[in-house]
């Protein structure tokens, strides 16, 4: 068992030991790590604490600004709502109000009643109209059989009186028969039929085409369908809007022309023989369309 050693020797060996360099220097080393032990420990704790901080506090503003958007969606949800409703009543009440004067209501009901007027009339009076033309020739005809009957009557005893030129021919004039819609490739070729009245010759005739200028169709050609006398004028303008045909039908030969189109389009045909202008539409799935007249 080792014996102590007496204080005044320990004494002696503590000053010996305590006058050496690397005792020194190894306390020194000793203390400095200790400080930077803790000092990194202190700046990790730090660092942390920091960074928890930051979270609480972003996690906070977040949940802040969720719950003040949510409030300043629904309040201009609401004011807008409002405000629309209070416009659509004010524009509502406005209307109901100029409605209710007699002055606006007298003139919406009379645009009304004319416009219906108006569609009744274009709706009917091609009918109207060619019905009283066949009218006219059947009336003419029979004339023309009731005079020639008491003229080769038998039992007939007084003189057939002379027949004045007034009397024995009627002025001759046209009027809209028939028409066809066909396909030339990518064109459409629209015939129009006419069809002589009265007994007097019918001379030269000259008609202006025109094509609806809203719609991209052009007249691309004209030509006479019918038997005629060589001179025959065709003339289309720059535009291909418009184009004016004239001939001289043969004697005893309804006139009859062709227009050449690039496409599907309205026309409008017009001619000093005609009684009213005619309107055409030139269809894209229709074989022909009816014509009317503008009255």
């Amino acid at each position: 068992m080792p014996q102590e050693l007496p204080p005044n020797q320990i004494s002696a060996v503590a000053t010996q030991v305590l006058k050496t360099w690397w005792f020194w220097l190894c306390l020194i080393v000793v203390v400095w790590a200790g400080l930077f032990a803790v000092e990194r420990v202190t700046r990790f704790e730090s660092r942390r604490f920091q960074a928890e901080l930051e979270q609480n506090a972003s996690n906070q503003l977040a949940g802040s600004l969720t719950v003040i958007s949510n409030k300043l969606r629904v309040q201009i949800a609401t004011a807008a709502s409002n405000e629309l409703r209070r416009s659509f009543a004010d524009i509502t009440n406005q209307i109901a109000a100029a409605l209710a004067q007699p002055q606006l209501r007298s003139t919406i009901s009379a645009v009304a009643s004319r416009q219906a007027t108006q569609l009744l009339a274009s709706a009917i009076s091609p009918a109207l109209s060619n019905f009283q033309a066949r009218l006219a020739i059947a009336q003419g005809r029979l004339d023309s059989a009731t005079n020639l009957l008491a003229r080769q009557s038998p039992g007939s005893s007084a003189p057939t009186p002379a027949a004045t030129p007034a009397q024995s021919a009627t002025p001759a004039g046209i009027i809209f028969d028939t028409q066809s819609i066909t396909r030339q490739g990518a064109d459409y070729v629209l015939t129009v039929m006419l069809r002589k009245t009265g007994d007097g010759p019918l001379g030269a005739l000259r008609f202006a085409v025109g094509a609806f200028n809203q719609l991209p169709a052009r007249i691309l050609a004209v030509d006479v369908a019918c038997d005629a006398a060589p001179s025959i004028e065709r003339a289309i303008a720059s535009g291909g809007l418009e184009a004016v045909i004239g001939f001289t039908p043969a004697p005893g030969v309804d006139p009859a022309f062709k227009i050449l189109l690039s496409g599907p389009t309205v026309t409008q045909i017009t001619s000093d023989a005609l009684p009213d202008p005619l309107t055409i539409p030139v269809l894209v799935n229709l074989p022909g369309a009816g014509a009317n007249t503008n009255q």
